[in-house]
């Protein structure tokens, strides 16, 4: 399984055009298979940040997703029209014991209600799904957030709209004001 964590920042008003975009590419994406989960959640401490997490059952799956026509279309118009910044991460699932040996892995906690306890990392709440929460960290969740669901991800790739220097596509960085 291969882990996407797309945090983007919309510009001041385009939230509402963001959410949109992705609703308008929701069948193609379901038609594009490979997609096994993907929910959007709203940042506790970046109340302005959006998060698209997403798992995809493989690297094949996300390159045909990466060049779909549509998609590209409606990238194109977030990096141009309505996104301020944004950070793309993608990696493979890892063992937690190698995880916590490579140099670039996040770790996410997932919860079916908000953390009573405060807990390292960034706390993100579901858009879509009342009551759900997930925590992103780069390093291992505290023994006290075992017992919650959580997942390792290797990561590969990691750029931004203005750092593209791991960016599958030839999109030129975005000049910052």
């Amino acid at each position: 399984m291969i882990g996407l964590f797309f945090e983007v920042t919309p510009l001041e008003g385009h939230a509402e055009h963001y959410f949109n975009l992705a609703a308008a590419l929701r069948p193609e994406l379901e038609r594009s298979g490979g997609v096994e989960f993907i929910d959007r959640y709203r940042s506790i401490d970046r109340p302005d940040v959006i998060l698209s997490h997403q798992w995809w059952a493989d690297e094949g799956a996300l390159v045909r997703w990466r060049h779909h026509t549509q998609h590209r279309a409606i990238q194109r118009a977030g990096r141009e029209q309505h996104f301020a910044d944004y950070r793309l991460r993608i990696g493979p699932e890892a063992d937690p014991s190698r995880a916590r040996s490579v140099a670039r892995a996040v770790w996410v906690t997932y919860y079916d209600a908000k953390p009573a306890a405060p807990i390292a990392g960034e706390l993100f709440k579901s858009v879509y799904r009342e009551g759900k929460f997930l925590v992103l960290s780069d390093h291992e969740p505290a023994a006290e957030a075992a017992w919650s669901d959580r997942k390792a991800f290797e990561i590969t790739r990691d750029y931004g709209m203005h750092d593209r220097a791991e960016a599958p596509q030839s999109y030129p960085p975005v000049a910052r004001d």
